[in-house]
């Protein structure tokens, strides 16, 4: 009798440890399961971010933009200029990009800017705290240029009426047919519990003309190429000398001046503003080869 009562209390223990061991198991592949429907759900959220982005932009919702950046620490580099924190990001969008539109910061009729965002491949940090996201984008530019002062920001198209011509078109502004490739490298920081963009990096690495292409670079007289640029014809690559508020004077002697003005060589990004696609550039990929988990070789070093 005495044994059977240790062979049965034997026989629970290895039961209960069974058990214990069986549902361990469970809980931790429930956990597992649980972080990668968060690296998922995180990856959708700033995929539709920056979807959202990319809507307000096409349309000229300026006042919109900084509002999807993090509350400190947020920069933009545009071409060879840095933009830091809130300040810095309106003075982009409010000095730079808003002239475009007359310096309203919404859509005005008669002018089209449409960028078409795609390939996105986003890595989501371990501690799901921080991302960084590659996209590549299209850009089509049409109807007219802006070279207008800095006029005084509108908040309607309304308001914006005096800018026009009795022909409808922007007063100041020529026509422009112009068509762009870019890469984003993107950095995101979750923040108070939401995804918002840390850092936004626009590299513009080819230009032409809609219609012809690249094949009729440099485009005469547009993105700071002489009036008599010819095809295949090769300048000097200097962005800072591109626009005014490109200029080396930073902000506040360049009341809408980046904060820091980056080299083409340490950004990365060579325009193909003046040169045929076959010296447009290759910007740097954050991410590692999926397969080989081996840093991506995309230039030949010395």
């Amino acid at each position: 009798m005495t044994h059977r009562v240790f062979a049965s209390a034997a026989l629970g223990a290895l039961f209960v440890f069974g058990a214990s061991a069986a549902l361990a198991q469970s809980d931790a592949r429930f956990e597992r399961l649980v972080e990668r429907a968060q690296r998922v759900a995180d990856v959708i959220e700033i995929e539709r971010l920056k979807s959202v982005y990319g809507y307000q932009q096409d349309k000229s919702l300026f006042s919109e933009q900084v509002d999807l950046f993090a509350n400190e620490g947020a920069y933009a580099i545009f071409q060879n200029g840095k933009f830091r924190e809130h300040e810095g990001l309106r003075r982009l969008w409010y000095g730079h990009w808003a002239r475009l539109t007359a310096g309203t910061l919404m859509h005005l009729d008669g002018f089209l800017n449409d960028h078409f965002i795609v390939q996105p491949v986003i890595t989501v940090a371990p501690d799901g705290k921080s991302a960084k996201a590659r996209f590549r984008a299209r850009d089509y530019v049409f109807n007219y240029t802006a070279p207008f002062p800095h006029p005084p920001q509108h908040k309607t198209a309304a308001d914006a009426q005096d800018h026009y011509t009795e022909e409808g078109k922007i007063k100041g502004a020529g026509p422009l047919n112009l068509i762009q490739d870019l890469i984003y490298e993107n950095e995101y920081v979750r923040e108070d519990g939401l995804w918002k963009m840390k850092g936004l990096t626009i590299c513009i690495y080819a230009n032409g003309t809609y219609g012809r292409g690249y094949a009729d670079l440099p485009i005469p007289g547009q993105m700071g190429n002489p009036p008599d640029a010819k095809p295949g014809d090769r300048y000097t690559i200097d962005l800072t000398d591109t626009q005014p508020e490109r200029s080396k004077e930073l902000f506040p002697g360049n009341p809408v001046g980046p904060d820091e003005v980056i080299s083409a060589e340490d950004l990365g990004c060579y325009i193909a503003k003046s040169h045929t696609m076959s010296r447009s550039a290759v910007y740097p990929f954050h991410y590692v080869n999926p397969v080989t988990q081996q840093p991506v070789l995309w230039k030949n070093d010395p």
